[in-house]
């Protein structure tokens, strides 16, 4: 399955959707993408992970989130997970990633205009 990572800077906010497995290689894509903008814009306090096109994840998936998290939170942060659903929900909540961050339905909840 092809893999598309979309990150994309909405004020403070950056929204970054994976569309596809979150997996060894989008895991790779959203860390490098996801990172590189995080680190340039410095006026960045929330990052909106949208998993509405992920029908499947796994440890490195996950490693690749909590990974996100850490930064965010060093920057006293927020992270909010939109769209989750399945076994992906189920695999953040048996990970405990779901106790670290907010779930959204939808990304219109959390930026409203852009969906």
């Amino acid at each position: 399955m092809s893999v598309n990572v979309n990150v994309r800077k909405i004020g403070t906010m950056l929204v970054a959707e994976v569309h596809g497995d979150l997996d060894m290689v989008s895991g790779a894509k959203l860390k490098e993408s996801a990172d590189k903008m995080w680190d340039h814009y410095e006026t960045l306090n929330c990052f909106v992970l949208d998993l509405s096109n992920v029908g499947f994840n796994d440890s490195t998936g996950l490693g690749a989130i909590l990974g996100r998290y850490k930064k965010v939170n060093a920057r006293n942060g927020t992270m909010i997970i939109v769209g989750a659903k399945g076994s992906v929900k189920d695999d953040l909540e048996i990970s405990g990633i779901s106790r670290l961050c907010s779930f959204k339905e939808s990304l219109k909840e959390v930026a409203p205009a852009q969906e």
